[in-house]
């Protein structure tokens, strides 16, 4: 904390055991001893765990490539976060082998329909959270659980009489970031085992997403992501579809109409749509001066995890000209080309009217509303106040942002959805 009691996110908080691992694994790098992260080990690694001899297919392996070499030459990664990015980076291309082995066993996955996804996907920081957890409330949605996010392909050895193994592992995986690598984690984007998620973890399994950058400095990758063409992020998208149908295939079928949520769908808003043609999207907006800082802070959380090289004032300017180059400017196109597909909704409306706002978007889009989800909608608002998990401050200049800056930057937005700009910094809802 700094004089005035705000976070400076430079030096992330550690317990000692962390740090002493941590200084033994820099004096064994500066001796030559450290091993570095290399795709060809995370690929065996995960072939190991999933018990399976495939390779994968080759775009998947040269997107695993890419990635694992801008986290070993840009990422500056300490001992804890090398280790812990290894193990995501194999978990993931683990879900990503079983996924595939899972649909070539079960090509009847494919058959499975997915009725008019309704889909949150606006900036973070703006309240989209909030209007995810609300439209789960209803009782004809399927909502996606951070336990089939983070592994959805369910056990094998599963008992079918007790509870799915995979949601005491998140619950477990979920306590240790908590309490030993972010402990202010709730206070900016609060999860459960059993609770609604984002869809970016569906993402990362097709190694072709920018929220890698959440787990460090990598722009190399970035830059590669940002050089492919339409038809590459249409075949990402193809995947992200086909692990949607294999959730919905694992427990069921079909049953109302997906609850999705993901700021990262900006990013590639025109495969979306080419690839789930009667998908529903809700853009949520808010001040970009409010949005952007808020964003930063959740970036500096989240790298401090895994490195000791945190720099908020480079983090402001890569994360707000990020903002423009990679979300809002490429959406705006997309919108452009699909007229219709999308309802706005500004943030002030929604926290003024939280149920009110959810009511605008089924009459925009023709859902039904059932009489039980306004009564779920209501018990859900009191039982996650404002700020449950602890307010999460912020502000432009210790980013290295200036109002005038970001004024400049993103006045075509501001000028399109009528932003409204908001008198003074205030920490927002996720």
């Amino acid at each position: 904390m700094d004089r005035n009691g705000q976070r400076t996110f430079v030096r992330p908080h550690r317990p000692l055991a962390v740090k002493v691992i941590n200084a033994i694994g820099r004096q064994l790098r500066r001796l030559g001893l450290g091993r570095p992260l290399s795709s060809d080990r995370i690929l065996k690694a995960a072939r190991r765990k999933a018990k399976l001899t495939d390779r994968g297919d080759p775009g998947f392996r040269e997107r695993l490539h890419r990635l694992v070499d801008s986290f070993e030459q840009d990422a500056n990664l300490n001992s804890i976060g090398r280790a812990v990015v290894r193990q995501l980076l194999i978990h993931f291309a683990r879900n990503r082998l079983q996924i595939q082995h899972t649909l070539q066993t079960h090509p009847e996955i494919l058959d499975q329909p997915l009725p008019r996804p309704l889909i949150v996907a606006g900036l973070p920081r703006t309240g989209t959270t909030l209007l995810h957890n609300l439209l789960c409330q209803d009782p004809h949605c399927r909502p996606l659980r951070f336990y089939e996010a983070f592994r959805p392909v369910p056990e094998v050895d599963a008992d079918p009489g007790k509870p799915d193994p995979r949601i005491a592992r998140s619950a477990r995986l979920l306590e240790v970031l908590n309490r030993w690598s972010a402990p202010d984690m709730e206070t900016v984007h609060a999860m459960s085992a059993e609770g609604p998620e984002e869809c970016t973890l569906l993402l990362f399994n097709t190694f072709a997403t920018p929220a890698f950058g959440l787990l460090g400095h990598i722009p190399r990758y970035m830059d590669w992501l940002r050089s492919r063409g339409a038809e590459d992020r249409v075949s990402d998208y193809e995947d992200y579809r086909r692990q949607l149908q294999l959730l919905q295939w694992a427990s069921g079928g079909a049953s109302g109409h997906w609850a999705l949520k993901a700021p990262i769908h900006l990013f590639a808003l025109h495969a979306l749509f080419t690839v789930l043609p009667d998908a529903c999207v809700v853009q949520t907006h808010r001040d970009p001066c409010q949005v952007i800082p808020s964003a930063c802070s959740l970036f500096a959380v989240m790298v401090g995890i895994f490195s000791d090289d945190v720099a908020p004032e480079q983090i402001g300017p890569e994360i707000a000209r990020g903002t423009w180059r990679d979300l809002l400017e490429p959406a705006m196109t997309a919108r452009a080309a699909h007229p219709g597909r999308v309802h706005d909704v500004h943030y002030r409306d929604l926290m003024n009217d939280p149920i009110g706002t959810v009511r605008s978007i089924y009459q925009y889009f023709g859902y039904e509303m059932a009489p039980v989800m306004e009564e779920r909608m209501q018990r859900w608002l009191a039982d996650n106040p404002v700020r449950k998990h602890g307010a999460h401050r912020y502000d432009l200049e210790q980013f290295g942002l200036s109002r005038d800056e970001m004024d400049a930057l993103f006045e075509p937005y501001r000028k399109q959805f009528g932003i409204v700009a908001e008198s003074a910094v205030v920490p927002a809802v996720s």
